[in-house]
């Protein structure tokens, strides 16, 4: 098991983050409790990996309704790629 963790922020609360493995369904994670004022979202997601080469992308919702929007714009879905070992 490895836990996913990082940091998101909006100009409102942020009311949610999802994160997806390579081509899989959003998965929400966990967010640690903040305070009333908008400030950085801590959050965690616990899964597991089979071995190889991963896809790892994570977006953010806030309390005005706003989600991260796709790749190639503004402050677009954050995406990594890790490569699991045995």
């Amino acid at each position: 098991m490895l836990e996913l963790s990082g940091w998101a922020w909006s100009v409102t609360e942020v009311v949610a983050v999802e994160i997806a493995v390579d081509e899989g369904p959003w998965e929400t994670a966990r967010l640690d409790e903040r305070g009333p004022e908008p400030t950085w979202q801590r959050f965690t997601l616990s899964r597991r990996f089979e071995p190889g080469r991963h896809r790892i992308r994570c977006r953010a919702h806030d309390r005005a309704g706003r989600a991260q929007p796709g790749p190639g714009s503004r402050n677009s879905v954050q995406e990594i790629v890790v490569h699991v070992r045995a």
